[in-house]
């Protein structure tokens, strides 16, 4: 937390390093951005952001690295058939997340007579929904729910156990096709590592995940701008900022379409895979960093 490094460090320099997910940064985050010599952030939407909500810290964009990395133990099946194509997800239970639609959209293409598979990794608590005393509800009570409503739903598989770095690699590693129907991203660490392994994308159209996934070898989903609604983090998300609103059908037919023309997808993540490693490696983050750094 700035202010209290700027305590604490009383004389030094203090550069941050922050990100943000919507249209507009929260109002209490306006002081403690002040008070540092330099920001980061990973984007160029970032940055035009926070200069419109009248942030005049000095502001340098540093992407994110790809760090590369090969699962060590034998690859986990996740409950998979060899002959499963293989979608997936990772990210909190969320109303930025919005993972239930990417679970509409899986559902509305596929049906039990499809060789597919969608593995979920998520959090166990459902952050969108409390009960009467206050608790979080269960993520597989709210995804049950919506399966409940399909008569020969494909299948999915709930992650909700904490995973290690190893086995996300090894989920990484079986997935054929990442998909995310977020509101938004500030960056997007899952679709950026899915992309760095060669995967495929299927991914909203909107935030900071669009400036290190290409157009042409992405598969964006079409969305509406609207205000923001998250009731669980009302400090900082509030209805003056606005995110997008996927498209569920045009997901739907963007997760069919990969399905049924595999080889081209596979192409597209393969060029996702040399973009990704070209453009965001160690060495070349480094030096943005080290001139930003350097820079004031």
């Amino acid at each position: 937390y700035y202010p209290i490094w700027s305590e604490k460090e009383a004389g030094k320099r203090i550069i941050g390093m922050t990100v943000w997910e919507t249209d507009r940064i929260p109002e209490h985050w306006l002081g403690p951005l002040h008070k540092v010599h330099r920001l980061l952030v990973p984007t160029e939407w970032n940055k035009k952001i926070f200069r419109e909500c009248g942030i005049t810290t000095s502001i340098d964009v540093v992407p994110h690295i790809f760090e590369d990395a090969i699962a060590g133990s034998p690859e986990k099946t996740w409950e998979t058939e060899s002959n499963e194509y293989v979608f997936y997800t990772i990210g909190t239970w969320t109303a930025r997340k919005a993972i239930w639609n990417t679970i509409r959209s899986y559902l509305d293409a596929f049906t039990a007579h499809d060789r597919t598979v969608l593995i979920i990794k998520t959090t166990p608590k459902d952050f969108t929904k409390r009960s009467l005393l206050g608790r979080f509800k269960e993520t597989k009570t709210t995804a049950q729910k919506i399966v409940n409503r399909y008569p020969n739903p494909a299948k999915i598989k709930l992650v909700t156990e904490e995973l290690n770095e190893e086995e996300i690699l090894q989920l990484h590693s079986r997935g054929d096709c990442y998909v995310s129907l977020c509101r938004s991203e500030g960056w997007g660490l899952g679709a950026f590592d899915a992309a760095g392994f060669g995967k495929p994308v299927i991914i909203t159209g909107f935030g900071g995940q669009t400036e290190y996934l290409p157009e042409d070898l992405t598969y964006f989903v079409d969305y509406e701008i609207v205000p923001v609604l998250d009731r669980m983090a009302k400090k900082s998300y509030s209805n003056n900022q606005n995110w997008a609103e996927p498209s569920i059908s045009h997901a739907s037919e963007l997760m069919r379409y990969v399905f049924e023309h595999q080889t081209e997808a596979g192409t597209r993540g393969a060029r996702l895979r040399k973009h990704i490693r070209k453009n965001f490696n160690e060495l070349v983050i480094s030096e943005r960093l080290i001139s930003a750094i350097e820079g004031g």
